[in-house]
């Protein structure tokens, strides 16, 4: 088992040669890599997306500023609905 261990350490520690680092991009670009066109379709449709997002967060912050400032106006209003008829009873 330790010397498992040992072996798995000394391949963590073992350092690519540039010829090797090379070879491998070489063989991810020829197995993994996708057309340009599709490259820059997907990032037109992820800043599309993020300013979907945008918006939708922008809208939601107006809709809680309206919401806000009418729950104001409306406890107001039933503030002053109360002293006045408070105010109608006790001073007559």
């Amino acid at each position: 088992m330790n010397g498992e261990r040992a072996e798995g350490a000394e391949r963590r520690r073992r350092v690519l040669s540039d010829e090797d680092l090379q070879a491998l991009a070489e063989t991810f670009r020829e197995t993994h890599a996708i057309p340009r066109a599709l490259h820059q379709e997907h990032h037109d449709f992820v800043a599309a997306w993020i300013k979907k997002e945008k918006r939708e967060q922008e809208r939601w912050e107006k809709v809680k500023v309206h919401v806000t400032g009418w729950a104001i106006v409306g406890m107001l209003g039933g503030i002053g609905i109360a002293v006045w008829y408070w105010v109608k009873d006790h001073l007559k």
